[in-house]
């Protein structure tokens, strides 16, 4: 079965083979001489979806949550500065 893969440090969208799916995790064929192995289906670095549709909507919810999180940053150093800026010397 085939499965899409996002990481929450990429913009690509992996096309992924598996073997089994459970509730929590992926099993990946054996490939290159290497063991077949089991992944967790969302985890921190690497997350599978069963559409490729999902896979775009978890990369945009993702990229939307950085940028409103660098956009709270960005008037914290305004702030920040604005502070610094008014001190006399």
């Amino acid at each position: 079965m085939i499965l899409y893969k996002t990481s929450k440090y990429s913009t690509e969208i992996e096309e992924v083979e598996v073997t089994k799916e459970t509730e929590h995790s992926v099993h990946l064929p054996a490939k290159d001489g290497d063991r077949a192995r089991r992944e967790a289906k969302n985890s921190g670095y690497s997350n599978y979806h069963n559409t490729k549709k999902e896979a775009k909507e978890f990369l945009q919810r993702n990229l939307e949550q950085k940028f409103q999180w660098l956009e709270t940053e960005l008037i914290k150093l305004k702030k920040d500065l604005e502070t610094i800026n008014a001190i006399e010397l």
